[in-house]
Order: structure tokens, then sequence, then C-alpha cells
């Protein structure tokens, strides 16, 4: 597990420090580094596999597109041939990589970069890490296939690999959480099996119905309970609740991840009801309890509410679970990051936020509540 990550001069974190936790919410308004965050573990992740950092760190490939070159990246606030430094903690190892520009390959960071052959860190394996960036799949009634993302369980940035997953795996047990039980077997239910029973909280009686397509594509349909005789209804994925495919990857990533494993997902409550956001955030924090190291880029209180409300059932730790708010003042050109603190029944402790006068965390609820209660009408 990622225990500390240390960020200086890139993009908006001119110098930011970070503990880790097994559920980490990153979250803050729009501009204030939070992808930034998320896009230095993934630089890594892409050159490390693409290269084993032979070349450097690449600012261009498949997880992160194309970030430019040295001065796209670097720190407006620095001098221009600063350094850019970014430091990772795993079980008590230090990793460092300082990072300059590359005058040959402009799209390329070089400089000292650590030996990492002999680690562990789920970050730089090929089956311990998922990827789930906000620009998922379209509901479409054909998703591709890849022997390569199948063999190393990948679904890919956009999650369009996940119905392929289900498909040809779907029938495995996972057995990340030990309640969901056959009562025929007393054995965990299979994959598919727990991804229908989250489904059905974000619609009620519905099941997937995933169908080969072609030698290289597979159609996605629902199944829906609707008519009188108990007879379920198949319908295309076009034409069905939008919310269920966007939810897909990220309900299957994390039921079909192990412990150890690092997942990586951005705005999960993307076309969801407050209600299916809320239980999104649930499961996370029950996959956080058995051993799953979650990063979590949001702007939905309903996913945090989800997660201070597993707290406050017992079913994590608060003392596993971190929240940071990416703020910068308007006087300043880089961001900071508050920790805000979950208190062990649940409760987000934000007074530290008030006292400072740090506006925005998910206060616009009891702003407009303000303004349609107390303020003139029409004014």
């Amino acid at each position: 597990m990622i225990n500390h990550i240390y960020i200086k001069n890139f993009k908006l974190l001119a110098d930011v420090s970070l503990p880790l936790s097994p559920l980490n919410v990153i979250t803050g308004a729009n501009g204030m580094g939070k992808s930034s965050l998320i896009q230095v573990l993934l630089l890594l992740r892409q050159s490390y596999l693409r290269n084993n950092f032979q070349e450097g760190v690449l600012l261009q490939g498949d997880l992160t597109d194309n970030l430019g070159e040295f001065d796209d990246v670097c720190y407006r606030g620095a001098a221009i041939d600063d350094e850019i430094l970014f430091e990772i903690k795993e079980d008590e190892k230090d990793y460092a990589w300082k990072l300059r520009r590359n005058n040959l390959m402009l799209d390329t960071l070089q400089g000292v970069i650590p030996n990492i052959s002999a680690t562990q860190m789920a970050l730089f394996s090929k089956n311990h890490f998922q990827y789930i960036g906000a620009g998922r799949v379209a509901p479409n009634t054909q998703f591709g296939k890849s022997g390569s993302a199948l063999a190393y369980k990948q679904f890919g940035k956009n999650g369009e690999y996940a119905i392929q997953y289900l498909y040809e795996k779907g029938a495995s047990v996972s057995a990340l959480f030990s309640d969901y039980l056959s009562s025929d077997t007393q054995k965990p239910l299979p994959l598919i099996n727990q991804v229908n029973y989250w489904l059905s909280h974000i619609t009620t009686n519905v099941t997937l119905d995933i169908r080969v397509k072609s030698n290289t594509e597979y159609e996605l349909r629902y199944r829906f309970l609707t008519n009188q005789l108990g007879v379920p209804e198949s319908y295309s994925a076009t034409n069905s609740a939008f919310g269920l495919t966007f939810a897909l990857p990220i309900i299957t990533a994390i039921l079909a991840a192990e412990k150890g494993d690092l997942l990586i997902l951005e705005n999960p409550e993307s076309d969801l009801h407050p209600q299916a956001q809320s239980l999104i955030g649930q499961l996370m924090a029950r996959a956080a309890a058995a051993g799953v190291q979650i990063i979590v880029e949001t702007h939905s209180d309903h996913i945090l509410n989800g997660i201070c409300v597993a707290i406050h059932k017992g079913l994590l730790n608060n003392e596993l679970a971190k929240v940071y708010y990416f703020h910068k003042q308007a006087n300043e050109q880089h961001t900071t990051a508050y920790e805000v603190p979950i208190k062990e029944n649940g409760r987000i402790d934000d007074k530290p936020l008030r006292i400072a006068g740090i506006p925005g965390f998910f206060d616009q609820l009891d702003k407009d509540l303000e303004t349609i209660l107390f303020s003139p009408i029409n004014v």
C-alpha cells in the first residue's frame, strides 16, 4: 500500500504532502489540482510499464493522453529550470523521482529514477491496479475485446473492457466480501451475481444480459422484471438507464479487486441518483476495510456521506479513511491540500476549514437554503 506521496513543482502542486490510507477521498473545486495528483501516479505507471523508466517519465501515454512538455507541467511559480519531484513511500520503502527537462525528447522528463525492480507495489503491477477515469463508456450496444486486458484484469481507463471481463470471468468466485454467500454451497457468490446485487440497488429488478456479438465484440443488455408473469425482458444498454452503464465499471472494479490492489476512481457519481451515489461510497468503504487501497476523486457529497455511513455502521474504521480538500486562495498560484478528519461516529470535522475561512467544502446546500429561507424574494 502507498503510505505517503509527496509532489513538488508539478502543475498547481508546488509542495503537497499526503499521508494515504486504504480509502482516500480527493475533493475540491474545479481546477484545484485533484486530477494532477492522479496524473502523477498514472505518469509513473505508464512509464514503468512501457520501458521500465529507461527513457524517463513519459508525458504522453494511454493513461494520461498528452500532457505536453516540461513547461506545460512544471509549476509556474518556480524557476523554469527547476526540478519536479515525486516521492512515494510504500511499506517503509522510499522512492524518489527527481525530474528535469529533456532537451532531446520534449515529451519526456529525465533525471534521477529510483530502482523499483524489486518492488511489489500495486501501482507497477500488471494485474493489481485499476484506473477508471471520468470519461467512462457511454451506454452502447457493442463493446470490444482485448486478450491482454482479460489476462491482466484491466478494464481500460474508460471501463470499456469490464463487459468482457464479466462475460468471461463473471462465473468465477469473488471472495473480497465474505458475507456474499450462496445458500447452497456457503461459498462466496460468483462475481456477476455480486455485480447484479449492487446494480439492483441502482435500478430495481435488473440483471446483466451480456451476449457475444461477434469475434471482436460483446453486446451489453439488461434484463428487467417488468411484466406481470415475472418473466424478465431484455433491453439494450442504449434503451436502459444510463446510470447503470456508467456505474458498471466502477462496481465491477471494486468487486473484482483483491486484497492489496490499488484502485483509482474518478467521479464515480456520474449520472447516478443520490441514493445510488451513497451506496457506491459504502461499497468503496467496505472494499477498503477488506484490504483494497482506493483513491477516489469526487465532487459528490453523497459519495462522501456513503463512506461516513459505512464508518458509522462500523463497516470501516475511521482511521482507515482520509479526506483531502484541495483549495487555492485567489491570491495564490499553488494548491494546498487540507485534511478533513472523519470522526469515529462518521461525522465530518470541517471546523478547521471554517475557522480558517476556507470556503467550498460541500457547503453549497447550506448556502442555497439560506438564500431560499432568509433572503428577500426576487432579490
